[in-house]
């Protein structure tokens, strides 16, 4: 893409189409929960009408036997689990491999962001070695602080709501990627380090689903904040369509954009 005369070549183009992609998946997966009536995705807690329940013929099968069984038989707690938690975890599955996907994919997209943005405000103002210096800088760092260099007033503070959004979505990342087993000591009992990762079958998957969506928006709602910080709309166009922002998505930044900081 071209800005100002100078063409940048850009490929995260297709980390923004695949995180756009688990959003369709998310949108899927919801139907089908909702069709479902199922209010949580627990093995321990399980909540939903068994008759609505996808099932093969052999669970079929054992599901009549369950609800219309006599004293003469009465099946195992197992037999009972293995019915009423195979769609469950199945589902949980997907939706745990669309929150891993989303926040790999979130994370990536946001680093590309900034660093386009960073590099087109250096070479348009003719500080190109100033890049090299704040390339590496921490993610949370760059979106916090380095546009301050361009913009005189800009700040985004982690007591906003985007600005936890971020962080959240940083710190989640990194327990994946950085991620550091659990060790403990058998002969004092004691934990020695470890990171603790969130269980995969949640009790509440309305909870994962709200993240999710809140990761999916983030770019978004960061491109925002840049623009009411007092960035140029024709660099938040080139930006969010470097990201596949629809045309309606640029709109709502531009007439909200006093509303942009979102605190």
């Amino acid at each position: 893409m071209e800005y100002n005369g100078i063409l940048f070549i850009i490929h995260h183009l297709v980390i923004a189409k695949s995180l756009k992609y688990q959003g369709v998946k998310l949108l899927k997966l919801e139907e089908i929960l909702s069709s479902l009536n199922i209010h949580t995705l627990s093995f321990e807690k399980v909540n939903f009408e068994l008759e609505r329940l996808q099932l093969s013929d052999e669970d079929h099968d054992l599901a009549q036997a369950i609800v219309n069984h006599s004293p003469d038989w009465v099946p195992a707690d197992s037999d009972i689990k293995t019915v009423q938690h195979k769609r469950i975890i199945e589902l949980s599955e997907q939706l745990n491999s669309i929150f891993v996907n989303v926040k790999i994919l979130a994370t990536t997209l946001l680093e590309a962001l900034i660093n386009l943005y960073l590099s087109i405000k250096c070479i348009k103002t003719e500080r190109k070695d100033l890049f090299k210096m704040i390339e590496s800088v921490d993610l949370k760092k760059k979106w916090k602080s380095a546009p301050v260099i361009f913009l005189e007033r800009y700040d985004l503070s982690f007591s906003s709501s985007t600005g936890q959004e971020l962080k959240k979505l940083i710190d989640i990342r990194n327990t994946f990627i950085h991620y550091n087993p659990k060790v403990i000591d058998r002969e004092i009992g004691k934990e020695i380090s470890g990171v603790k990762i969130e269980k995969p079958h949640i009790q509440k998957y309305s909870e994962k689903v709200r993240k999710i969506k809140v990761f999916l928006t983030l770019p978004k709602h960061l491109l925002s904040h840049l623009y009411g910080q007092g960035e140029t709309a024709k660099l938040i166009y080139l930006l969010g369509d470097s990201i596949a922002l629809s045309d309606e998505d640029k709109e709502e930044i531009l007439k909200h954009k006093n509303l942009s900081s979102r605190k």
